[in-house]
């Protein structure tokens, strides 16, 4: 009963991670290039209290990040009054990313652990 009950939270866990993928197309359109799942989630190493650690990568200017990135956060906490899960989202510049990939530790560990959403 335990592992059937691990199995379907981690499927409501997907779908949830997919819906607010979606919605995050709504918010940024064609600047939206990737949804990555990263930390115990991605590892499969959560628990009941684990937040989704989600890194979205876009095509979007820091100035222009901090015009929407309250949507996102309001976004968020939605889903975690509707669900109960809790969504941590960090909104970065892919090429920004990319860049820093092989020099910062922290986007080192989410490239290796990432599982890729959206893109």
């Amino acid at each position: 009963m335990i592992k059937y009950q691990c199995i379907k939270n981690k499927y409501r866990i997907h779908n949830i991670i997919y819906q607010f993928s979606q919605q995050l197309k709504d918010i940024m359109e064609s600047k939206l290039t990737k949804v990555i799942v990263y930390g115990s989630y991605a590892r499969g190493d959560y628990n009941s209290s684990s937040d989704v650690d989600v890194m979205i990568l876009v095509k979007m200017s820091d100035n222009e990040i901090k015009k929407i990135e309250n949507q996102v956060y309001d976004l968020a906490f939605d889903i975690e009054m509707d669900t109960g899960v809790d969504i941590s989202p960090i909104i970065k510049n892919e090429e920004q990313y990319e860049y820093w990939l092989d020099t910062l530790p922290f986007y080192k560990n989410i490239h290796e652990e990432r599982v890729i959403v959206n893109g």
